[in-house]
């Protein structure tokens, strides 16, 4: 349904404020949807959105106990030219005390009514502590790519609260571009499992999170041709996600392309093998803290197909060891005995250790570890090679998303996750790269310490 088409609800305005735009049809739609709880507004550059933040927060102002918050990252970005400090200098400038002031912009505002509206940073993870005692009816994010997601839950749903018989609602609105740390996290939780009003609006009365899309072409405040001469001087990926609001434009892959991957929906030949490989990581996720992922890959070599192997499915947890072992067994069991099962193993005493129990937990399955050597880029070579080839499938799942954007993201460098290229590396040179060919031909194992 197109905004032309769209029904708009009371649109809620204090009578006290005079703001000196007239909304576009995109922020009107939001705005007037001040029920939803959660909500991203833009996904484009120019499409209004740190006016349409500042709007949202200042709704509620003419009741006196309203306490509105708008964060960036850094302080700097709050207060750059032309940013959120500047424009409600510009908006509330006589229309109510703006205070607290650092390098002479006002960072809190107080209104006739008694209401309050602060702006803040977050730009480390600790910082989110700065924020206890705080309580809020409104907490909007600009930019909100560059938070991490433990940063967007804590300030966002701990620190909002009301009073039983009030009648303002608790909303949590941010604005973003595609791009940065936060870009799959805010995907994932703010477009892929939100509403999208121009997709499915019938459904945002009983959905949690909505999506609002506003583009360059939908703001008329802003001169679009001159600021689409400038963005076509960007590189496609950047031109796309800032001109389009594409979240699945991505910069090419220093080993990967996506495009190398044909996609399936049915297994598109006849199974010659299959095999599950894991790279393991017995750790279990806990607030604040990013770390390894165990994954379980499932991969086939296939005949009378138009492709030589085909990414089945691919599973991965955070774990702790006895956890992980009876999850492992439980996806074996889903498997079935046929599938082959294929771990990496860690050298030294632990590593032994920890494959004796892992092989007693799947007794009944036929189980083989294997001793990888080499860095990571050299292992993952031969599956890069046969996916640029167009020798490699995939067979669409949920999971594909992630697994697509991490192989992209994989350049042999420490930054991010490769728990999911290592998965992959092993299972094409456990199927062999040729037949008959497996992971320890490929890299022989050490020899066990101690005979």
């Amino acid at each position: 349904m197109t905004v032309s088409s769209w029904e708009l609800g009371d649109l809620v305005w204090p009578s006290s404020i005079d703001v000196p735009i007239d909304p576009t049809p995109r922020q009107s739609i939001a705005l007037s949807m001040d029920w939803k709880r959660e909500m991203l507004f833009g996904g484009a550059a120019g499409g209004g959105k740190s006016f349409f933040l500042l709007a949202a927060a200042l709704q509620f102002v003419d009741f006196p106990e309203y306490r509105a918050l708008i964060v960036r990252r850094t302080f700097s970005q709050l207060a750059i030219a032309e940013g959120l400090l500047d424009i409600a200098d510009e908006w509330l400038t006589g229309q109510a005390h703006g205070y607290a002031s650092v390098d002479g912009k006002a960072t809190k505002y107080k209104f006739s009514s008694g209401a309050e509206l602060h702006f803040g940073h977050c730009q480390h993870l600790k910082d989110r502590e700065n924020y206890q005692g705080g309580a809020y009816h409104f907490v909007g994010f600009d930019e909100l790519t560059q938070f991490l997601l433990a940063q967007y839950r804590y300030i966002a749903f701990s620190r909002q609260r009301r009073r039983m018989a009030s009648v303002i609602p608790i909303r949590v609105r941010s604005t973003s571009n595609p791009g940065g740390e936060g870009h799959q996290w805010v995907k994932q939780r703010l477009i892929t499992e939100a509403t999208n009003i121009d997709e499915a609006p019938a459904s945002l009365v009983n959905h949690a999170r909505a999506f609002v899309p506003s583009k360059l072409r939908d703001n008329p405040h802003i001169d679009a041709d001159d600021y689409e001469t400038s963005l076509n001087e960007l590189h496609p990926h950047e031109k796309a996600q800032l001109m389009d609001g594409d979240w699945d434009a991505r910069p090419p892959g220093a080993l990967f392309h996506r495009e190398w991957f044909e996609k399936f929906t049915t297994r598109p030949g006849k199974v010659r093998r299959r095999i599950r490989y894991w790279d393991l990581a017995a750790t279990e996720e806990k607030e604040g803290k990013d770390p390894d992922w165990s994954v379980g890959t499932r991969y086939e070599s296939l005949f009378n197909a138009s492709v030589d192997y085909l990414v089945a499915d691919v599973k991965r947890q955070r774990k702790k060891p006895g956890p992980l072992e009876t999850w492992i067994r439980e996806v074996a069991i889903a498997d079935g005995v046929e599938v082959e099962i294929h771990i990496e193993q860690e050298g030294g005493a632990s590593g032994k250790i920890a494959a004796r129990a892992l092989a007693r937990e799947l007794e009944g399955f036929t189980v083989r570890f294997h001793r990888p050597t080499g860095s990571k880029v050299v292992r993952s070579g031969p599956v890069a090679s046969a996916a640029h080839q167009g020798r490699v499938g995939v067979l669409l799942g949920p999971w594909y998303g992630e697994w697509i954007d991490e192989l992209e993201d994989f350049d042999g460098s420490d930054k991010g996750h490769d728990d999911q290229v290592d998965s992959l590396s092993g299972a094409h040179a456990t199927l062999g790269v040729k037949a008959g060919t497996t992971w320890d031909d490929l890299y022989p194992p050490e020899a066990d310490e101690g005979g």
